[in-house]
């Protein structure tokens, strides 16, 4: 089962970050930032907040955002209450951009996973996946 998870695993995200990169020339990695962001109803996440919800360094995100803000998907602004903290902003072009390429991506998904699956697999996947993530809330 292992084994099944990591090959499945790999080769759909390869797949399907090969598809965003044709479709928007971002990595998964940076789409899943813009991801969080245009999820939160402000549209912006304490840079914090965003590592641990990505479980990525800090270091790390900090590359993503500086790669995203280049790019005009992403902005700093400081946090007015505390002032240690800065806050990673979805820009009206990463929204453009997401609510774009959103589309291909779940098509992608599809085609490299659940078109493979039946209703009853994903249902099943779906619970077991959650159980399993109800553990990471044990262990901190």
């Amino acid at each position: 089962m292992w084994r099944a998870f990591i090959d499945v695993s790999s080769g759909v995200l390869h797949r399907v970050e090969g598809d965003l990169k044709a479709d928007s020339q971002l990595g998964f990695d940076d789409y899943e930032v813009l991801v969080h962001l245009s999820e939160h109803p402000e549209r912006q996440l304490r840079m914090s907040d965003l590592s641990e919800r990505l479980v990525a360094s800090k270091s790390g995100l900090t590359l993503r955002i500086d790669r995203l803000s280049k790019r005009g998907l992403v902005r700093r602004e400081p946090c007015e209450h505390d002032k240690r903290s800065i806050f990673a902003v979805l820009t009206d072009e990463g929204l453009d951009t997401i609510t774009r390429i959103a589309p291909n991506h779940v098509r992608s998904v599809r085609r490299h996973l659940l078109d493979a699956l039946t209703v009853a697999d994903v249902t099943s996947v779906a619970d077991a996946l959650q159980r399993a993530t109800s553990a990471f809330d044990v262990d901190e």
